[in-house]
């Protein structure tokens, strides 16, 4: 009776053990591919360095500057709307490397 109930009390054991292992494997698994889509979104993109942005903006500014025949109003908020999405680029680069830059600033 003593070793049938040391019998169970091993089984419990053992399942309980292969039961954790396979969900922290499912886990880093899971962990993993997020990683790698993320890399591969990151590898598509067309902008890949903060000097490529700004050539980018003064030529994107000064195509609007020599080429818009619109009013002055909208030709300085295309200009704007350029400002803010190189803006916005920078931003991008410097977040996804702070972790590597800043540790304790991640939330």
């Amino acid at each position: 009776m003593e070793i049938l109930i040391a019998l169970i009390i091993i089984a419990v054991f053992l399942y309980v053990m292969i039961s954790s292992r396979k969900s922290g494997v499912n886990k880093a698994e899971s962990e993993l591919d997020l990683a790698k889509e993320e890399k591969e979104a990151w590898s598509e993109e067309r902008f890949v360095s903060y000097g490529q942005v700004q050539k980018t903006r003064e030529d994107l500014k000064n195509s609007i500057e020599t080429s818009f025949t619109g009013s002055e109003e909208h030709r300085s908020l295309i200009i704007e709307i350029v400002n803010e999405w190189a803006d916005l680029r920078v931003k991008t680069f410097e977040e996804r490397r702070s972790w590597v830059r800043s540790p304790k600033n991640k939330k």
